[in-house]
This record gives structure tokens, sequence and C-alpha cells, in this order.
């Protein structure tokens, strides 16, 4: 079992060895041997198989041609139950396109906002960078876990627990790390093994020829990447950060007050990245229309009071260009 800051929890049933090992390395530094009694939990009944075995009613997919499952999901109040069976690649799409969602919609029916942002913490202080995939989250995180002082640490890789006053919760799982990436930080270069070097390349072209519609990461342990940097569980979010990208080679950093047109925005982005979710729910037959319309105006609740208990501030980062003059700044809200 997995337990997310007494917020939601993750309970794995597998006779199968791969499953078990992913999710562990997933999610290892929230391993629970009991919980309490009032934390909602996702459950994943997995087992590799094919899928024309499983039962009549369950529903046949297959992401990317490789990666092929079936699979039965339930939606309660306070448990998320999902039935699958598939092959070894259907295993990380079920986490993304199933688990992690299910996390998420549960944690919205406690009041917590799973927000899709990288994040930094030090000095009990946090800083949330938000905006779509490949818009520069892990980048701009990284930079800063390069040139921050020993005690800023990782908060969050690529989603981060957030209530509407303020409070963040870590989602600490393994980093996953596009070719890019290198280029803005080659000190990672040296964390990693050549045959890790070599998929992030080969990945990064197939990302490349395919004009984005193929986005495989590699999963590389946190502790690989950043050696000696703490992890922080719970901080205060001193400022939310909006990232974008421009033409030009200067980042610009600037403080705004959101409309709500930037609120329905980040409401969408959020929700963009459960579209694969969403897809699987409607292709069933009861399909959660009202639950997913009250999910949707929970989380929509939820950001409107945040952004009145914090500052936002929009980073524009440049899509040519390694200009890190943002820094500074950067680093003073967090504390440093």
């Amino acid at each position: 079992m997995f337990n997310f800051h007494d917020i939601v929890a993750f309970q794995l049933e597998t006779d199968d060895a791969e499953a078990a090992a992913f999710f562990r390395a997933e999610y290892g530094v929230y391993v629970s041997t009991d919980l309490p009694a009032h934390i909602p939990v996702v459950q994943l009944r997995f087992r590799r198989g094919v899928r024309h075995k499983a039962p009549a009613n369950w529903v046949r997919h297959t992401h990317k041609v490789l990666a092929r499952w079936a699979y039965r999901i339930h939606l309660g109040d306070d448990q998320a139950v999902i039935e699958a069976v598939g092959n070894r690649w259907a295993i990380p799409m079920i986490h993304h396109m199933l688990v992690h969602p299910s996390l998420r919609y549960l944690a919205a029916r406690r009041g917590v906002l799973m927000l899709h942002a990288g994040a930094v913490a030090g000095s009990g202080h946090s800083v949330l960078f938000t905006g779509h995939g490949g818009v520069g989250k892990t980048t701009t995180v990284s930079v800063l876990l390069v040139h921050g002082g020993k005690d800023i640490g990782l908060h969050a890789d690529d989603y981060v627990f957030v209530t509407s006053e303020g409070a963040t919760y870590s989602y600490l799982t393994r980093s996953h790390l596009y070719w890019p990436l290198l280029s803005w930080v080659p000190e990672l270069r040296k964390r990693l093994r050549a045959v890790e070097k070599m998929r992030l390349w080969v990945l990064g072209n197939i990302r490349r020829w395919s004009h984005d519609r193929i986005k495989w990461p590699v999963r590389v342990e946190q502790e690989k990447l950043w050696p000696g940097k703490p992890k922080m569980r719970r901080a205060k979010l001193s400022a939310l950060v909006w990232l974008g990208r421009a033409e030009g080679e200067r980042a610009a950093l600037q403080q705004f007050s959101p409309a709500p047109e930037d609120i329905a925005a980040l409401l969408e982005m959020n929700f963009h990245e459960a579209r694969h979710f969403l897809a699987l729910l409607q292709a069933q037959d009861e399909t959660y229309a009202s639950q997913i319309a009250a999910w949707r105006a929970r989380e929509k609740e939820l950001l409107e009071r945040l952004v009145t208990h914090v500052p936002s501030y929009r980073l524009t980062i440049p899509r040519e260009g390694k200009d890190t003059s943002f820094l500074p700044d950067l680093l003073r809200l967090v504390g440093q």
C-alpha cells in the first residue's frame, strides 16, 4: 500500500513481479503497512495476460500499438477500483491513464487539488511551476535544483497536491526525462548511464519525427538525479508560476493577477492531462458523467480559491536559447 499524506492511498493487487516492481519504483517513498480508516483508496487489480481472455463486458484498449489491455473501472465516493489484464507495455500506461487520474479524482473529493506542476521547496516554502506537457516544468525545476542552495529540494516532478489555502504536499515519482533537458542541465549527463543517454537520444528523435505525437520518457530515480538533495514532503506555497514558451532569446518573469479566463485555461490544461482517463471511462457502459462534472467543478473552485491566497507569476521561456536570468528571482521566492 502507498499512502499519500493521508489524502489518498493506492493499493496494488497483482501476482506479476514486473507490475509490482514498477509501482514500487514510482511510489516507493509512500510505502505504508497500514492505512487510517478514513482515507479514500485507489485499488488496482492487475494480472498479466492476453486481453481477449478478460470478461466480455470489459473494455479492450490499445495505445500506440504496443500497450494492450482490457479493463473495468468503478468510481465510488471514497474508492476507485480498476480491474485490468494486459501485457508488459500496458503497465506504465495503466498507471498514467487510470491509476494517476483516479488518485486525482479522489483527492479532489477531499478538497485537495492535484495540479499538473513541478515544484521545489526550501525553508518550508514551495514554488510550483504549472503548464502543459513540454512547456518546461522538469527543466525549470532541474535548473533550480542545480543552481539553488543545498537546502533547496525536490517537491514534485509532474504533479503536486495543493490545498486552496496554499499548503502543498509532494507527489514524488521517478523523473520522466526527455532529451532536450540535457542541453539545459548538462550536469545530469554524468549521472546517467550510457544506455539511459542512448534511450533519451532515440526517444527524442522519435518524438521529433512524430511531431510530438509519440512522447516516451526515460524514467530515472530521483536519488540518482539529485544525490544529497532533500525531498520536501510538505511546504507552504510562496508562488504559483505559470509557464509559457515564446520566440526570442530572453526569459521573462512577471507577477500578474489571474483573470477568470486564465483560471479556465489552467483548468482545461489540468483536464487535458486526464483526457485518456475520461475517454476510457466513456468507453464503458457506465460513463460517470455526473461524477466527472462534479470533479471539474471542485477543481475549478479549488483553483479560484488558491489564486486569491497565493501570488501568481508568468515565466516565459524562450523556445531557442538557454537564458536563465530568472533564477535569482525564483530562488528568492523559495526563500534562498
